[in-house]
């Protein structure tokens, strides 16, 4: 008896191929999906400082006195509830945040619920910030844990901030780190008022060289002055500014401070936050 061989008809052929293309076309999709979804898991807690290149240059003089009951100009990509950071229109006489830090809070590597302006300084430049912050009377004094209530961060590597307000323990510090330096202090107040308005005003040079330069006023009175330089080794571009509450480890009950009055220029005249 002859052997019979089947062939697949053209028909055939083509339905196979149709199947074929359609199986493959949804394994695609489902590893993109699974791949979407792992991403989605990753938690935003677990991602150090920003390392992405900035935004284009920004308009230097800005004002942002929480008026408007908003927190328009801000990234906030740095607070972890939707209630972490709430505008009041009457903080001891004056439009402020509130701004919250809870056990737990773990954002960018670190303890932390900040505002972020989104303005990079460029290397070498001269610029002026003013604002003012309010401890409130309530504020955790018990712990023994460093806060900082204002920062001036590198723009990319996890290093410590090139200026900082700090709190702890009922002591206010300005402290300055940079290659070399580990939180020099250029102001301290242990009897930092609280219950009460601050207004804050920092003059700098952000420089790698000898001309860098960093002068501050608290309510009005010159109180630091430092020489020298104001930004880590082989830096690409200046710091960027936050505020908010940010803590060296784990809080065991919530700390918040108010802040108002942000402003940055090319003078005191500009960011004055008493005028």
């Amino acid at each position: 008896m002859r052997d019979h061989i089947a062939t697949a008809s053209p028909i055939g052929r083509a339905v196979s191929s149709t199947v074929d293309r359609h199986r493959t076309q949804v394994f695609l999709w489902l590893v993109a999906a699974i791949i979407a979804v792992t991403a989605a898991m990753i938690p935003r807690a677990a991602q150090p400082e920003d390392t992405a290149a900035p935004p284009p240059a920004a308009q230097i003089v800005v004002h942002r006195r929480f008026d408007d009951g908003t927190l328009a100009g801000w990234n906030t990509r740095r607070l972890i509830h939707a209630d972490s950071a709430v505008v009041e229109y009457d903080v001891e006489g004056r439009p402020a945040v509130r701004i919250e830090l809870r056990p737990g809070d773990y954002v960018s590597g670190g303890w932390r619920d900040e505002l972020t302006d989104p303005f990079y300084a460029r290397v070498g430049q001269e610029l002026w910030y003013g604002f003012s912050t309010l401890i409130p009377t309530d504020y955790p004094t018990d712990e023994d844990n460093s806060c900082m209530l204002a920062q001036w961060h590198n723009w990319t590597d996890p290093v410590r901030p090139l200026l900082a307000n700090r709190y702890n323990k009922g002591t206010f510090y300005v402290t300055h780190d940079n290659a070399g330096i580990k939180e020099m202090i250029l102001y301290k107040d242990p009897a930092f008022a609280r219950g009460v308005w601050h207004d804050f005003v920092y003059h700098a040079r952000w420089s790698e060289g000898t001309d860098g330069y960093i002068e501050g006023w608290i309510d009005g009175r010159k109180v630091v002055e430092f020489r020298g330089s104001t930004l880590y080794p082989r830096a690409k571009l200046g710091p960027y500014f936050k505020f908010g509450v940010y803590c060296t480890t784990d809080v065991k009950v919530p700390h918040a401070a108010y802040d108002a009055d942000f402003s940055r220029g090319n003078s005191f005249a500009d960011v004055d936050p008493r005028r």
